[in-house]
């Protein structure tokens, strides 16, 4: 079975499921935003639904997004 890969541009999204979840790669296409890529998996499915609804660690979560604004950055 091909991997299915998720994308999103939304970066509260992204750095929430990248606390847990390896980025894979930046898709910077759109000079105007930026689509992070993870693999979608089940559990970051369930991960996505739990930021939706309010969940997680939001210390690391402040980490993740300043290390996400870093990645656009640099890359």
């Amino acid at each position: 079975m091909e991997n299915q890969e998720f994308g999103r541009s939304d970066l509260g999204l992204c750095a929430f499921l990248s606390m847990k979840h390896k980025l894979l790669r930046l898709d910077k296409t759109d000079p105007k935003k930026v689509i992070f890529i993870f693999e979608s998996t089940e559990e970051l499915l369930k991960d996505a639904n739990e930021y939706w609804n309010g969940g997680g660690d939001f210390q690391e979560y402040y980490k993740s997004i300043r290390t996400l604004k870093n990645r656009i950055y640099d890359e």
